[in-house]
């Protein structure tokens, strides 16, 4: 059961089931309110668009996804060799259109289908599905979409009535016509009436975005503009703007772990003098193994630093000086670890603030200082400011990756690590910024 396509080996069940489409999914229906000029602003990061029946081409030109339950030729012919997937019913693969199969046409899956109760569609989500088919392609598609993991549904173009305009975007329609489509319009408003509570329950957040439908009387209604900006805020604003070169791009990945946990100090040839003085405050109380990340010590000093830990190279990326921050943390090799600056004294044992890196989180201190120098910082003035001076961190935290790379290009020109970071991304902090974090009894709190 689910959907066919006729492979190498003949007609073979694909599956395109997820648990969570990761988009918010506009469901365009060939409705009178379906505008392409509407509909052209879909085409954005954030967006799934479907097409339902006639909606392509007039309502909606180029769908992500087009789905159909009619005979081929009740489309413009065109709809088959375009390369947007097109899911039609299981069936009528050996359909002719244009001299070649139905099966032939451009990226077309078949859908396995049967009659069974509307409801069937909030339950049968499996890898073995059939398609609730009961002689209208709403719920047919509707049933699609939560299979496919569409967990955000939009409405558009569902005015679910024609009585000022047909809902057909081609032939006009006869006066027997626009009566029995009206009955099926009328007949799907009150069954997803019905079934609206059930969406809820199921987690799934279904839109009206289609002024004047009745389905606005018991689903949420918003308008497109607001569906958008919604569906905007959703999409994470990415560190790096500008891609980097492939070389570079692969230096910001994580490095296997070889130690389960750890600090992380960096050290530039001008700070040095300064790792006795760290070293002193740090070695009485505290066991955790170090990793001196080396941004270009002296051969003397890298032979101090193997007397006294692990020493890992951050000389060949390609950021500056403490812009290297964020490589050196992928490159340690730890599970849980902590970053200290080379100017951080240690008060006490620092292995409790490991726990601000449970649960893949990031622990960072709120830098009130810098709060009060954003516009010479160069940051947004709505920013929260973080200090990078202490980090606690888990192996494999995506925001570290980022931020290596951020630092790699640092497109806006910002002073330092710190500010390119704008880890303002994370959710909170307290007061984890300097030497004194590290016997503080708050410590940094946990944020992402």
């Amino acid at each position: 059961m689910g959907l066919l396509r006729m492979t190498h080996s003949g007609m073979v069940r694909m599956s395109l089931a997820s648990d969570n489409i990761g988009a918010d999914c506009f469901l365009c229906c060939p409705g009178p309110s379906l505008s392409a000029d509407e509909t052209a602003q879909l085409h954005r990061p954030g967006i799934i668009t479907f097409a339902v029946n006639t909606a392509y081409p007039k309502g909606i030109a180029r769908p992500d996804f087009w789905l159909g339950v009619d005979h081929p030729n009740a489309y413009d012919p065109r709809l088959w060799w375009e390369p947007f997937p097109k899911i039609t019913l299981a069936g009528t693969h050996t359909q002719v259109m244009g001299g070649r199969y139905l099966w032939q046409a451009a990226m077309t899956f078949f859908a396995e289908h049967g009659r069974k109760p509307t409801e069937r569609i909030l339950e049968e989500w499996g890898p073995h599905v059939q398609f609730c088919y009961n002689a209208n392609v709403f719920f047919f598609a509707l049933h699609v979409l939560l299979w496919m993991g569409a967990r955000r549904i939009r409405l558009l173009g569902c005015d679910m009535d024609n009585a000022t305009a047909d809902y057909c975007h081609g032939s006009p329609l006869t006066a027997e016509q626009r009566a029995n489509n009206q009955k099926l319009y009328s007949m799907e408003a009150a069954e997803l009436r019905r079934l609206a509570p059930r969406f809820k329950e199921k987690g799934v957040q279904l839109v009206s975005c289609t002024p004047g439908s009745p389905l606005n009387d018991f689903l949420p209604y918003m308008t497109l503009a607001e569906a958008l900006d919604e569906a905007g805020r959703r999409v994470p604003q990415p560190f790096v703007q500008t891609p980097l070169h492939c070389r570079d791009a692969h230096m910001t990945q994580w490095q296997p772990i070889v130690e389960p946990e750890g600090v992380v100090v960096g050290v530039a040839p001008d700070q040095e003098d300064m790792l006795p003085w760290w070293w002193e405050n740090y070695h009485p109380h505290n066991r955790l193994p170090v990793v001196f990340a080396d941004f270009g010590m002296s051969k003397s000093w890298r032979q101090w630093c193997s007397e006294r830990g692990r020493i890992v190279g951050v000389q060949n990326v390609a950021a500056v000086g403490w812009f290297r921050k964020g490589h050196a943390v992928l490159r340690s090799g730890l599970g849980r670890m902590l970053w200290l600056d080379l100017d951080t004294e240690c008060r006490g044992d620092v292995s409790r603030l490991l726990q601000f890196a449970e649960g893949n989180g990031l622990g960072l201190g709120f830098d009130r200082i810098a709060e009060k120098h954003k516009a010479d910082r160069k940051v947004p003035p709505e920013t929260r400011m973080y200090d990078t001076g202490v980090i606690a961190v888990s192996h494999g935290d995506p925001i570290i990756p980022e931020w290596a790379a951020a630092c790699t290009v640092n497109e806006h020109g910002v002073r330092g690590d710190q500010e390119v970071s704008l880890i303002g991304n994370a959710k909170s902090a307290s007061s984890a910024n300097n030497c004194t974090a590290c016997a503080s009894p708050d410590g940094p709190s946990p944020t992402h």
